[in-house]
């Protein structure tokens, strides 16, 4: 709740008192790349491309092309995007250097992804750095996995670190070179690698700020996304900008995709029952006939969502699999309408939503697939191609890495439009979206089975790490794990107690995620709208208390935007309503209570604050910290209307600022 959060304000005096001079501060970041250096492809490759997911609002500034001047600290954030930023000076000269530290020290935010600190391992290389975190140096380590040790008072993790369990270990593929720091006492290592730090914090004057020993992890031969570290990205964002700190992010939906089913449909229901609402990837031949009535119910009543996915096991429609080849014309056309008949024929409605059996599908089946009314699927490769083709090239993770061949045991998440070959008319209408945890079990998905707490142990991780990553969480699966199909015959089946007992489990370890239980169809359709519409930029204004942003694009559903206020263990998140729109939109996010309405001087050097927030609240006063001889005032409790209090060196008003913290 917004209302409980810690809220500090800027009041400067003049020498007639008598009013608050209004300040507009950023709420959004700024990115400092360098075209002219070796590593600048870097920013590109790895770190925007989860600034974009995670609807980071930010600009990006090319010191090759533009100084960085002092409107730097209008922002809420400095950024730097990736290593060797400047390691001859050329273009990050001393004035920069004096301003990137006076900035974090006035209060923005400072997140380092460059890690190229020192040179020959002793010497520093930026003044800046050596400012806010007061390195000492030696040579480079190499990784070979991230853990997470507590750091924080009563043995608790950090706000960044706080999604991980305390000494938990995440091994790497491949080693990353870490930056040989030694930490001041005021720093700290909420994450290491090796033995060594790998993520570390420190608070400089009024900012805070992080800087990455590594970001090697983010190539998939080493880690890469959707792995298990996607949250220290987006989380130490967070905690270093100054706050109010606006982001777009995803909301936890969570969503239940099984494919090759036939029913019956037992598990649907059992599934309902604990919120999920599956999407149900159709063998519309072997046992559908005998379930086409309750398959209906669930489908019409709002309870799942169905599309075609094959005829049986080894008679798919889209692509001619014992082939390798796309089906001819004729064929595919036949095949599209025999699926439109079955659907018809039995009043189920298709889903929105194709799931591609073996993710294998023709271009010549899209045009018919439009007539169903699909805009979404989930490929993991080219149309046209079989599964062992290299993976499909697409946003927001696999734009720049090194194409892989065949299904690897990656995890995955897709969410981009996608180009249908030969089939120019169908640009931009449709949408890949899928999300698949490849790495948790050797089955490449869920997979239950009777085990129950083993089950619970890979649904609850998979969809965690979804969650954590700000991605689509999606329980997947195929419906021949949870008990033996017309198409899939003799796997064991899952008792309906222990089937409930595993989605009872699952929902039950996530409760503190607050899950919201979507269909496939609506979930994807906010997925497409977080990558056609952008923050463009926010700002907060302290006088009225409206923290303001506009943003770009189009949406064609209600998005939500979330509000970062206070700092650390009392960082809370709110969220702001998008309606729908085209072009250009401007809204109010959210309003924190204004802290004051005016002030007046009195005798005997005290000062009046007429307080016209919310009636009721705690404030308590304090003084810039650039000023001496500063007694503590008063704290003031429960208060509507005036306040006064007597600060003993109030005799120029002219140099002196007060701050009015209202306290949750």
């Amino acid at each position: 709740m917004l209302a409980r959060a810690w809220l500090a304000v800027l009041l400067a005096f003049g020498e007639q008192v008598g009013g608050i001079r209004a300040t507009t501060l950023g709420g959004d970041a700024v990115a400092l790349i360098n075209s002219e250096s070796g590593k600048y492809l870097d920013f590109r490759n790895y770190v925007q491309p989860y600034l974009d997911h995670f609807g980071v609002p930010y600009s990006v500034l090319d010191i090759a092309t533009n100084a960085i001047g002092t409107n730097i600290g209008r922002y809420a954030l400095v950024i730097i995007g990736h290593g060797q930023l400047d390691t001859n000076h050329l273009r990050l000269d001393s004035q920069s250097q004096v301003t990137l530290s006076a900035v974090v020290s006035n209060g923005t935010g400072l997140v380092n992804f460059d890690s190229d600190l020192a040179i020959g391992g002793s010497t520093p290389r930026y003044q800046f750095v050596q400012d806010v975190f007061g390195f000492g140096y030696s040579t480079n380590f190499s990784g070979s996995n991230v853990t997470f040790p507590a750091t924080e008072a009563g043995s608790q993790l950090h706000y960044i670190t706080s999604r991980h369990q305390t000494n938990e270990t995440i091994a790497l593929t491949a080693g990353m070179s870490l930056a040989g720091v030694t930490l001041p006492q005021s720093a700290a290592a909420v994450s290491s690698s090796s033995g060594h730090p790998f993520l570390i914090v420190r608070k400089c004057g009024q900012g805070c700020a992080v800087q990455w020993c590594s970001y090697d992890w983010m190539a998939v031969a080493v880690k890469g996304p959707m792995a298990g570290l996607d949250d220290l990205v987006w989380r130490s964002i967070v905690w270093a900008a100054r706050k109010p700190f606006v982001m777009r992010g995803l909301p936890n939906f969570a969503t239940m995709r099984v494919d090759d089913a036939e029913g019956n449909f037992w598990w649907a229901h059992v599934a309902n029952e604990v919120g999920l609402k599956p999407f149900i990837a159709l063998f519309e031949q072997g046992n559908m006939e005998t379930n086409t009535a309750d398959l209906r119910s669930l489908v019409t009543n709002g309870n799942a969502t169905a599309s075609p996915h094959a005829f049986c096991a080894s008679t798919f429609i889209y692509w001619n699999h014992s082939g390798n080849a796309n089906w001819p014309d004729n064929v595919m056309s036949n095949n599209i309408y025999q699926a439109t008949q079955w659907h018809a024929s039995h009043g189920i409605p298709i889903s929105k939503v194709v799931a591609l059996h073996y993710s294998e599908i023709g271009p010549n089946a899209f045009p018919g697939m439009r007539d169903w009314g699909v805009e979404y699927v989930t490929l993991k490769n080219d149309p046209g191609t079989a599964r062992t083709a290299p993976w499909l090239v697409a946003g927001p993770f696999r734009l720049y890495e090194p194409r892989q061949a065949g299904s690897p045991p990656l995890p995955l998440f897709y969410a981009d439009f996608l180009n249908i070959p030969g089939h120019p008319e169908l640009a931009g209408q449709f949408f890949n979206c899928v999300t698949e945890i490849r790495d948790d079990a050797s089955c490449a998905e869920w997979c239950p089975d009777s085990n129950v707490s083993a089950s619970i142990g890979r649904g609850t991780r998979q969809l965690k790490r979804a969650f954590d990553s700000m991605a689509l969480a999606t329980l997947f699966t195929h419906e021949w794990y949870i008990h033996p199909t017309g198409c899939v015959p003799g796997n064991q089946a899952i008792t309906t107690n222990s089937w409930r007992s595993i989605l009872q489990g699952i929902t039950n370890n996530l409760a503190a995620y607050h899950p919201i239980y979507v269909t496939m169809d609506y979930a994807c359709q906010y997925v497409r709208a977080t990558r056609t519409a952008k923050i463009l930029s926010s700002d907060y204004d302290s006088t009225s208390g409206e923290i303001r942003t506009a943003l770009v694009g189009n949406s064609d559903v209600m998005l939500q935007i979330q509000v970062f206020t206070g700092h650390d263990s009392a960082l809370t998140t709110s969220f702001g309503s998008v309606p729908p729109f085209s072009g250009v939109t401007n809204l109010v996010a959210a309003r924190l209570a204004p802290a004051l309405a005016a002030i007046t001087s009195l005798p005997n050097k005290s000062v009046q604050l007429l307080l016209s927030g919310v009636p009721n609240l705690n404030y308590r006063l304090d003084a810039s910290t650039d000023l001496v001889n500063w007694s503590a005032l008063a704290s003031f409790s429960n208060i509507s209307g005036a306040a006064q209090f007597v600060d003993p060196d109030a005799i120029n008003y002219t140099q002196r600022f007060y701050r009015a913290v209202w306290v949750p």
